[in-house]
């Protein structure tokens, strides 16, 4: 519950301009690594059927309540998705990328979108905290030095275990 609570939305204006892009063709939708289904309630009413692959069970459990008769999610991996070859048309993965191996994810990719069908990577890199700059110093001095957010995990200084520097760039030198 408090990771859906706390957890940054993202914006219509996102859904529009990626459902804008994947049109005209709103067959089957799939959000990989759908975690608490952010993503995949937001984009569902835009297709036919729509499906959620997540390798939380408990992530799942947050979604189903919520699901009408043409959402479905199940338990999986992005890297293994459950459909047929060539029958997606958008492939959603909100925050995700950077836990999966990427040759393996776009194989995928390419193995169940239809000619044309979209992948749509979305996230978040560092926060601005607007009209502030002296918490913005303290908070980027935290993100950067304490938490070694420019260097990869492995790095003594380093204290994650994804890649903050590639989150940062928007997947850019990926």
């Amino acid at each position: 519950e408090l990771y859906v609570k706390f957890r940054p939305d993202y914006p219509a204006d996102l859904v529009a301009k990626i459902a804008q892009i994947a049109l005209p063709n709103h067959n089957l939708y799939v959000d990989a690594c759908c975690g608490s289904g952010q993503l995949l309630l937001k984009f569902s009413p835009l297709f036919k059927s729509s499906l959620g692959v997540d390798r939380s069970e408990a992530q799942l459990a947050q979604i189903a309540p919520a699901c009408q008769r043409t959402i479905r999610v199940e338990l999986g991996s992005a890297t293994s998705l459950p459909v047929e070859n060539k029958s997606v048309s958008l492939i959603t993965i909100g925050q995700a990328l950077h836990w999966l191996d990427h040759k393996e994810f776009f194989d995928e990719a390419s193995r169940v979108l239809v000619p044309g069908g979209v992948v749509a990577v979305a996230g978040y890199g560092m926060c601005n905290i607007v009209g502030n700059s002296k918490a913005n110093t303290i908070f980027r001095r935290f993100y950067e030095e304490d938490l070694g957010s420019l260097e990869e995990p492995g790095h003594s200084k380093c204290r994650w275990d994804c890649s903050r520097p590639m989150l940062d760039s928007a997947h850019a030198s990926h």
